[in-house]
């Protein structure tokens, strides 16, 4: 291959980044989803919540600075979404590991997360979950003033049959005691939930074998026993 048509191939698998080059793939729409940073999440959790809503939410958001990725941390996490995307498709068995700096990456650089940028960063991965700093905007009744949740929130990745759900396990608000009854509440949103109803992602659900936290990363197995 020429110089010229080895940048022009170049060029144009950056192009494709820039424009979503894997729109199918599972990781990078459980982000936009889990993260939830293209909708108002509406909150019901009955109104003996609505006067403490006050209390641990603020009227509003937080601005997340983080640093740009280098391209090469963006290369390595679309890297790992392939691998998963090809896993699914020949029904191999692969294990991906995730980091902290993977998602992080995508959430910089995937066209589909673009309004998730200042608004969701994953501080770290442990034990207790993948602990996210988010500024989630709330509305948990009618006629009442938007609020915002500046919080960091622990997300344990669990598959289940035919989905693929992020469970929530905590909720920390800096000098504020949440309480346990918004977690639950918050935590049973169908919006941390991907099922086999979404054509689009049924194939690559299906081949999910195990999704946990490992050290301090996220662990992606596929390759499902078919009996």
């Amino acid at each position: 291959m020429s110089e010229s048509e080895k940048t022009s191939t170049d060029t144009s698998l950056n192009e494709q980044k820039g424009a979503s080059p894997l729109p199918g793939c599972i990781i990078v729409i459980v982000t936009m989803l889990v993260f939830g940073g293209l909708a108002v999440l509406y909150i019901g959790v009955g109104y003996w919540m609505n006067s403490q809503l006050d209390a641990i939410t603020a009227p509003v958001p937080v601005e997340i600075n983080v640093a740009k990725p280098s391209q090469q941390q963006i290369d390595t996490a679309y890297h790992k979404l392939e691998q998963i995307k090809q896993a699914s498709e020949t029904q191999a068995m692969v294990r991906i590991a995730f980091t902290a700096e993977d998602i992080n990456a995508l959430i910089a650089s995937e066209a589909l997360l673009t309004d998730l940028r200042g608004k969701a960063f994953v501080k770290k991965i442990d034990s207790q979950g993948i602990q996210t700093k988010v500024t989630q905007q709330l509305r948990s009744l009618p006629l009442r003033p938007d609020r915002f949740l500046n919080a960091t929130i622990a997300f344990v990745p669990v598959v289940l049959r035919d989905s693929l759900v992020f469970e929530i396990h905590d909720v920390r608000v800096p000098g504020k005691e949440v309480p346990q009854g918004f977690i639950e509440g918050y935590s049973k949103q169908d919006f941390f939930k991907l099922d086999a109803k979404n054509e689009q992602l049924k194939p690559i659900l299906l081949q999910l074998r195990r999704a946990y936290l490992e050290d301090d990363h996220v662990i992606i197995e596929t390759g499902r026993d078919k009996n």
